[in-house]
């Protein structure tokens, strides 16, 4: 069965290199990887991550509370 194409119109993009399109045109544009060290209380390992600034601000509101985590919060956040 054939797959019917889907047309995106719009999109954004979120990720350690910035937040909406037009931070992350300018991160890829001056080689800006957005990776630094792995600074998390509870990892003992020297690595680098691809945090996402201000994801952990993001409040997911009361009646979604249940699905609180921070793979939503950076939805929420885009």
């Amino acid at each position: 069965m054939p797959l019917n194409p889907l047309l995106l119109s719009h999109f954004t993009a979120t990720s350690c290199i910035g937040l909406g399109l037009n931070q992350t045109k300018t991160s890829l544009q001056q080689n800006h990887s957005g990776l630094a060290r792995c600074g998390f209380e509870t990892v003992d390992l020297d690595t680098f991550i691809g945090e996402v600034a201000g994801v952990d601000s993001v409040i997911i509101p009361n009646r979604l509370n249940h699905f609180n985590c921070r793979n939503n919060r950076l939805a929420q956040l885009s």
